[in-house]
């Protein structure tokens, strides 16, 4: 190991310690620490990378592309080895990245955390880390800058921070505080031990003063940072809501229908929960009101709830509920539409206008709460002579869809004079024996999805026939929006339902004026409990002892009073949380918006970084193509004139060498200008003897001619060497 490398270990460990901390804070995006490990290896990857081709000395384009590489590679390996053969990529390794890719990019837009660590979130995590590590390197060691080299960490920790879930949120601030700290130390360290004479002469004792200093300095101000936390006073709203955590959290949520077939397919046989019922129904999770071409949505503005509260204007027959959360995996709290009152359990939270309950804890996995429900059963004449209501446009909000699915949905309500009887031909087209349910059939519910499920396939699942529905009735004038959640389940005891992930289910919901929203069932094999009145539909569902069949269910009552939850006196929630605590879902910004910024800031980036880059590429350049030593050695010291004319000495186009020595003596320190002086004797044998110089001496001389620019920028403030750096007019010299 070359001396060179020895000391640049301690800069180097601090700065990979900073970004494994950063990178660490990601887990918060994540329901599990599954995809952390994976994240990790990728940053200390991504540091060995970077610090191979630094000191093989390729151009910044080798790196690149070996980065690039780089990434794939660990992709392949730590997301989907079993798509490789023995670890080498195969066409398949291909496809199976392309396909989490696009599915990260398809979630982007609406994932909130914290979301499920999908391969596809995962590769993109791994991906995104090992550039951001390269970037660092090359911040640190190439352009020896202190606090461009933090940036990549301290993107990646706001990035976590904004969209995280705030679990350890003081305990993440400061452990990449304190790793931002020991890199300040570690790198000015280096930097004053090379740039800055010591009384003794000796840098290394410089170094541990410095570190001493910086240690004391950070200890002190890390102290003080967690008393500042704890204080009383700290925990006070703040003057600007910016992450809208106060009372309301305005955010989009994440579509379940982006994991629905995963639910039907992979845990098929897994408790979600059971639920004790007086009435037996559709546990509804949430319904998503806004559909961009890609993907359904939902943008609810979730409100605080009190516990076991009545709502408002909620009046028929009731049914009561008691659910046991085992393994649902998701922040909402399943209940029978429509709901009468809030969950008896703490922290939730509660959206008015998509009838939907979340928790503030990572996932409703454990909790034990009771709810009660009006279910109502209309008949056809009063949907026929449901009055008129104003709704919200978005409600009917359409993106620019194939005019095949805009022909067929006049041609099927042509002849319907109500906006129910148009519902119920919409959903009988599905129902009529030439649409198969198919689980076989990919995910996916956009506007080409749309049209291929209509005019060619006419196989789906729940996703593609409520999707479906969904967007036809909107293009025949009615408001729809997409509800999901489960089918009732199977009965193991009176009125207890055991709800497994294969009746994991989405159906349409149709907005009838002064009936409200109404359900309807256009998925072949399954029916709404107490709707077969008014959707023709036999109340069926899934049935988990032969997988892909159906089972039909005999109705039960419902009790026109309330009454007790079946099981009352059972303990009441294992999991609920102290009333105290702050919100967990308070994500104030929606990924998109934050995705697009971010790309913004990373175009801009670029731009800054292109200045810098072709003046190093120009150099490298300028050194290859010297015919020998001689010129080599002229190259390295017009590479000076720059650095020094920027340290504010007075240079003149005529000065000789050894006047230029005399007047850098006003910027550099002793050791520069005697650093500078055995470079101008090398200049004078270049300029009349060149045949004496050697190779040797050509490195020698462009070794000097880098120190002298490290010492005379060393000169300057960091933001006076920022600026300089990106100036796009010395592009011109």
């Amino acid at each position: 190991m070359t001396q060179d490398i020895r000391d640049e270990l301690p800069t180097l460990g601090a700065l990979v310690l900073l970004d494994l901390v950063a990178a660490a804070c990601l887990g918060r995006l994540f329901t599990t620490p599954a995809p952390l490990l994976a994240i990790l290896t990728a940053v200390v990857a991504g540091h060995a990378i970077a610090f191979g081709c630094r000191h093989r000395n390729l151009s910044i384009a080798a790196t690149a592309a070996a980065v690039a590489a780089g990434a794939f590679l660990l992709m392949a390996w730590l997301v989907v080895p079993s798509e490789t053969l023995l670890g080498i990529p195969t066409p398949g390794t291909l496809s199976a990245i392309g396909r989490g890719v696009g599915e990260a990019r398809r979630q982007f837009g609406v994932a909130v955390a914290p979301t499920q660590p999908s391969e596809g979130f995962t590769m993109a995590c791994v991906a995104a880390v090992v550039v951001l590590a390269a970037l660092a390197d090359w911040g640190a060691f190439r352009i020896r800058a202190t606090i461009e080299a933090t940036v990549p960490a301290f993107t990646v920790f706001v990035f976590a921070a904004v969209l995280g879930t705030t679990t350890s949120r003081t305990s993440a601030t400061m452990a990449f505080g304190a790793a931002l700290l020991v890199w300040f130390v570690a790198h000015n360290a280096t930097v004053v031990a090379r740039t800055r004479p010591w009384f003794n002469g000796t840098a290394s004792k410089g170094r541990r003063a410095v570190s001493r200093a910086g240690v004391g300095v950070s200890s002190v101000a890390l102290v003080a940072a967690a008393i500042g936390l704890s204080l009383p006073f700290t925990q006070t709203p703040p003057a600007v809501a910016w992450r809208n955590n106060n009372q309301s959290q305005a955010r989009t949520t994440v579509s379940p229908l982006v994991d629905i077939r995963t639910r039907l397919v992979t845990r098929d046989n897994v408790v979600a929960f059971t639920v004790d019922s007086t009435a037996r129904a559709y546990w509804r999770l949430t319904s998503l009101d806004s559909f961009d071409g890609r993907i359904w949505s939902s943008h609810g503005n979730y409100k605080d709830v009190g516990t076991s509260k009545a709502l408002k204007n909620r009046s028929g027959a009731r049914a009561s509920q008691r659910f046991t959360i085992a393994d649902l995996k998701s922040i909402w709290l399943p209940a029978a539409y429509r709901p009468a009152s809030t969950p008896s359990v703490d922290n939730i939270s509660y959206d008015e206008s998509a009838d939907a309950f979340i928790t503030a804890d990572p996932t409703s996995d454990g909790l034990d709460y009771r709810v009660s429900s009006v279910i109502g059963a209309p008949t056809p004449e009063q949907l026929r002579a449901a009055s008129p209501v104003k709704i919200a446009a978005t409600q009917l909000a359409l993106p620019a869809i194939d005019s095949r699915v805009v022909a067929l949905a006049r041609q099927l309500t042509a002849s319907k004079t109500t906006a129910y009887d148009k519902a119920l031909a919409i959903q009988q087209h599905f129902r009529s024996g030439v649409f198969k349910y198919d689980l076989a059939v990919p995910p996916g519910h956009t506007n080409d999805d749309v049209a291929r499920f209509l005019f060619v396939t006419k196989r789906g699942y729940c996703e593609q026939f409520a999707g479906t529905f969904a967007v036809l009735a909107r293009a025949a004038g009615l408001p729809t929006r997409v509800a999901v959640g489960f089918t009732p389940g199977d009965p193991t005891e009176p009125n207890r339902y055991v709800v497994r992930e294969l009746n994991a289910h989405a159906w349409p919901e149709v907005f009838l004026g002064s009936a409200g929203w109404v359900s309807f069932e256009p998925t072949p094999g399954r029916g709404i409990p107490g709707a077969e009145s008014y959707t023709g539909a036999v109340e069926s569902q899934a049935d988990s002892t032969r997988p892909g069949a159906t089972s039909t269910i005999v109705p039960t009552t419902v009790s026109n009073a309330e009454g007790d939850t079946p099981g009352a006196g059972a303990a009441t929630s294992t999991t609920e949380a102290s009333a105290t605590n702050p919100q967990k879902h308070d994500n104030g910004l929606p990924v998109r918006a934050l995705l697009t910024a971010g790309l913004v800031i990373i175009a801009l980036g670029a731009l800054l970084c292109a200045v810098p880059l072709i003046m190093a590429s120009r150099r490298r350049r300028r050194y290859s193509s010297a015919a020998d030593a001689a010129q080599r050695v002229l190259v390295a010291w017009n590479d000076t004139n720059e650095a020094l004319r920027f340290a504010g000495a007075p240079i003149r186009a005529a000065d000789t060498p050894r006047e230029r020595v005399v007047t850098a003596t006003s910027v550099l320190s002793d050791s520069g200008v005697a650093t500078l002086e055995r470079l101008a004797d090398n200049v004078d044998l270049a300029a009349y003897a060149p045949p004496r110089l050697t190779d040797e001496d050509a490195e020698t001389a462009r070794t000097h001619a880098s120190e002298v620019r490290r010492l005379a920028f060393g000169m300057r403030s960091r933001w006076q060497r920022l600026l300089f750096a990106v100036n796009p007019k010395r592009l011109k010299r």
